[in-house]
């Protein structure tokens, strides 16, 4: 990662720790192949994502790997719930399952603390 964008993205950091409440009861990993996230990003054509190279998308999922997988970088705050990679667009999406269940748990636990 260039030196530029790591302090943007490290006093970013900083700003979000300090000023907002970032208590996780819950991580959805929706781990994709980093060819699968190329292939979608091609599929877009965003004007900005043109020059993000699949090397980059490698490193970035060996870090969610390795903290959330491997558990071997920072501690993890939640329990996860790790999702494989589905097509886009799916009739029969997984996704709109995980929601459900999603939704279904959040209300309960709200229920209990009324």
């Amino acid at each position: 990662m260039p030196e530029v964008d790591y302090v943007v993205l490290s006093e970013w950091f900083n700003w979000i720790i300090k000023n907002i409440d970032l208590s996780v009861d819950l991580i959805v990993y929706l781990r994709t192949s980093p060819e699968t996230c190329y292939q979608r990003l091609k599929m877009r054509c965003r004007e900005e994502e043109r020059v993000i190279p699949l090397e980059y998308l490698y490193a970035i999922h060996g870090l969610y790997e390795d903290w959330l997988i491997k558990q071997s970088s920072f501690p993890v705050p939640a329990p996860i719930l790790v999702s494989h990679s589905v097509p886009l667009h799916s009739p029969s999406s997984k996704f709109d399952v995980l929601f459900q269940l999603l939704l279904r748990a959040q209300r309960a636990e709200a229920k209990i603390h009324t």
